[in-house]
């Protein structure tokens, strides 16, 4: 294409352009120089008003965290150590990120008002640490430091940089305006305008900008203070202080109660408390409200399926903080930890195995019984009951039979009583009664015969039918008593029913305290008794019963005391078993036994098949070193250890057996011979016999007494004698007081007996006589 040239005019007219055209470009370029800069003053200004929302931003998050963190060790009974490590780091991080927007704000807006904010941040810092630092020693003085440091320091970082924000916001509307005026001049030429337009294009953009990043860090700290409150555990709600309504409540409390947030707006909170506990919250909230401060309020919330829920409310009056404007309750579900309370109450006032009462709550009623009784006209009383002989049931059946027998008791003893009467386990086969109101001993004694009436039936176990009996004892009271001492008031009462012959009941007296009393200082005395030479041995022979011939003694300790006299062995021998005597005390006569038919043998001939027979306590054959006690005690006195039986009690054999057969063994390994004592009072069988080295059978008197009128027993005792001889164990009759009871044993071949019939024990200086005239004295 052919460009065409210039004519003078038109280039005339060009030229007379050009200087409104350089003047324009001028004023557009000086114009828009202008506008600019102005634009830039009002970014930076703009940028730093965002800096400082930002700021405002991550106060509101560390005033957030201040309380998160006090309500997690102070609500939620976190301990510090736990809760505050994840806080700190929050509130480390959110503080960078404050000196982070501030120097945006420096940057852009440099001047005192950022030193003083900045003198301000680092305040709030120190205070949070120190505040969040007093936790772990103090709640009390985090709590105040909180809200007289914390929150102030708080308040005055706001203010300085609310007035930063404002004074940025003026700057950024005067820039705003200089550029608009410019842009307004640079409107005269085309090219201004447009350059003019596309400034306020920018700079409009720039503005929505900045404002949708300031609504996106408001949008954010809303949502993560919604988020703390709804995943809490527990349920924030807000309460009218007039009249309790609900003014909101956080989604939360769907976990807790079953129903939306939405449906109790409005509503009083009273309508959700258990009736029983109204009064008790209605008085906590008027002392919260009335300036009593911060207030713990325990009760329970029906909940939607109409159960009722355990729940603590912390509670604060925050009428005067404009963003609540009312009580601030917190609550909590605390229905798991009152469950776990109730059953270590249950536990530690209950006996696990029977479910009644145990020593602790028994010590607390009897105490108020007793004040009570003290108070009043009545009396207290308490029955103790012992089983008899459980011990061998326990042994030789089993703990698992034990227990159902314990149990099967209880359940008697419980249904025995009448209203407002409590009974406790004590321990063992143990029973207390406490019979908080009684007019005298005609009604204690009533309650103690319903329960011994209760525990007389058979009790059947795995279809074994067991006969039990219990020993009673009883005592009352006015209120002057102990309750400790009351309590050994019965158990005296019973241990003496059980030495009266068990199965009975006995009423506490003053006598019997005074035996008790002798009995423990019978047991002080015994050791030095032995030393002193005050223990004796007499001789009570056994005899063949079809020839009458003595082919054996058995040896039985006396007691000689200096005052007291003598003392009958059914006193001090179960003394000795109790205070460990009978280990010194058993030695003595198993030595002082040997030692004397030693010499006996020796000093006549014809006398070789004779033996003594020395009874053995459970605790001494317990003894690891037993067997070569015996073993010494034989070299020793120089008798022959087939001249040498040792009785054992019954219940030994189902007792801890593997470790009795070792026993057994190696006493058998000596040479002697073992016989079992009083056989058929317990719960043993001849079966029992065949595992064990025994040769001897003792039969008890009481199947012997009725021997001669009782065809029963007669064969009962045959069958005895039949089965002992199938396992090759000689049977000894005990017992035996009438020429019929041993021609009935002769009638049933019975091999050997003893009893008063041929002779009542003697001393060691008579037992010559008594082997000179035996069998002239058996044959009569």
């Amino acid at each position: 294409m052919v460009r065409r040239a210039l004519s003078p005019r038109a280039l005339l007219r060009s030229l007379r352009v050009w200087p409104f055209i350089v003047l324009g470009l001028a004023v557009m370029s000086v114009m828009l120089l202008v506008a600019d800069n102005a634009r830039r003053e009002a970014d930076r200004a703009r940028k730093a008003q965002v800096a400082y929302e930002h700021l405002r931003a991550r106060s509101i998050a560390i005033s957030a965290l201040m309380g998160k963190g006090l309500r997690e060790v102070l609500i939620h009974r976190r301990p510090a150590a736990r809760a505050l490590p994840a806080i700190i780091a929050d509130g480390i991080r959110v503080y960078g990120e404050m000196n982070r927007a501030l120097n945006v704000a420096t940057e852009n807006a440099p001047g005192p008002r950022n030193e003083a904010i900045q003198r301000r941040v680092r305040e709030l810092y120190d205070i949070g640490t120190r505040a969040l630092g007093q936790v772990e020693r103090s709640l009390a003085a985090a709590t105040r430091m909180a809200e007289g440091e914390f929150e102030p320091a708080l308040r005055r970082l706001d203010r300085e940089i609310e007035a930063a924000r404002r004074s940025q916001e003026a700057v950024a509307n005067a820039a705003n305006d200089r550029a608009r005026r410019s842009l307004y001049v640079s409107l005269g030429g085309g090219v201004l305008a447009l350059v003019s337009l596309t400034l306020l294009l920018e700079r409009s953009r720039r503005r929505s900008r900045i404002e949708a990043e300031v609504r996106e860090v408001e949008r954010r700290s809303e949502e993560r203070i919604r988020a703390l409150v709804e995943r809490s555990s527990d349920v924030v709600t807000i309460l009218d202080p007039k009249d309790r309504r609900i003014i909101w409540q956080a989604p939360s409390i769907r976990r807790m109660l079953g129903y939306d947030a939405t449906d109790s707006l409005g509503r009083q909170v009273d309508e959700a408390v258990h009736p029983d506990d109204l009064l008790r919250v209605q008085r906590g909230l008027m002392r919260c409200s009335s300036g009593g401060g911060h207030q713990m309020i325990a009760c329970r919330m029906r909940h939607a399926d109409g159960t009722w829920v355990h729940v603590e409310a912390q509670v604060e009056d925050r009428t005067d903080d404009p963003a609540v404007q009312g009580l601030l309750l917190s609550l909590r579900d605390v229905g798991e930890r009152k469950a776990l309370e109730e059953r270590l109450r249950y536990q530690s006032f209950h006996d696990p195995l029977t479910g009644l009462a145990n020593r602790v709550q028994l010590r607390e009623r009897l105490a108020e019984a007793l004040q009570q009784a003290a108070e009043g006209d009545h009396k207290v009383a308490v029955v103790f009951v012992d089983l008899d002989d459980f011990k061998t049931i326990n042994d030789s059946l089993g703990h698992a039979v034990g227990d159902t027998v314990l149990r099967t008791a209880a359940n008697r003893i419980s249904g025995a009583l009448g209203a407002g009467e409590l009974a406790s386990r004590q321990g063992g086969d143990e029973f207390v009664i406490l019979i908080p109101r009684v007019d005298g001993e005609d009604a204690a004694l009533a309650t103690a015969r319903r329960i011994h009436n209760a525990l007389s039936p058979e009790f059947v176990v795995d279809d074994r039918e067991l006969a039990l009996t219990a020993s009673i004892g009883v005592a009352l009271d006015d209120g002057s008593t102990p309750p400790d001492e009351m309590l050994r008031n019965a158990e005296i009462a019973m241990y003496a029913a059980k030495e009266e012959g068990k199965a009975g009941i006995r009423v506490f007296e003053e006598a019997l305290h005074r035996r008790v009393m002798d009995r423990l200082e019978l047991g002080a005395e015994m050791p030095q008794a032995i030393e002193n030479g005050q223990f004796f041995l007499e001789y009570q022979p056994i005899v063949e019963l079809a020839t009458g011939r003595i082919v054996g003694m058995e040896a039985l300790v006396r007691w000689q005391h200096p005052v007291r006299g003598r003392i009958p062995p059914y006193q001090f021998i179960s003394l000795a078993e109790e205070t460990g005597a009978i280990h010194p005390l058993g030695m003595w006569v198993l030595r002082e036994a040997c030692r004397q038919f030693a010499e006996l043998r020796e000093r006549s001939s014809g006398r070789d098949h004779l033996y003594v027979s020395v009874n053995v306590s459970t605790k001494q054959l317990r003894d690891p070193d037993f067997p070569d006690r015996v073993a010494e005690v034989l070299e020793e006195t120089g008798l022959p250890a087939s001249a040498l039986v040792l009785e054992l009690t019954e219940s030994l054999l189902v007792d801890d057996r593997e470790e009795i057969m070792v026993q057994l063994e190696r006493l058998k390994a000596l040479g002697l011979r073992l016989a079992v004592d009083d056989f058929g009072t317990g719960y043993s069988v001849l079966s029992y016999l065949q595992e064990f080295p025994l040769d001897l059978v003792k039969i008890d008197k009481s199947f012997v007494d009725d021997i001669h009128i009782a065809p029963d027993k007669a064969k009962l005792v045959a069958g005895i004698v039949q089965l002992s001889d199938s396992l090759k164990l000689k049977v000894v009759a005990e017992g035996i007081e009438e020429q019929a009871q041993a021609e009935r044993l002769r009638e049933i071949r019975s091999p050997l007996g003893q009893g008063y019939l041929f002779s009542r024990p003697v001393p060691l200086e008579q037992v010559e006589d008594l082997l000179a005239q035996g069998a002239s004295a058996a044959a009569a």
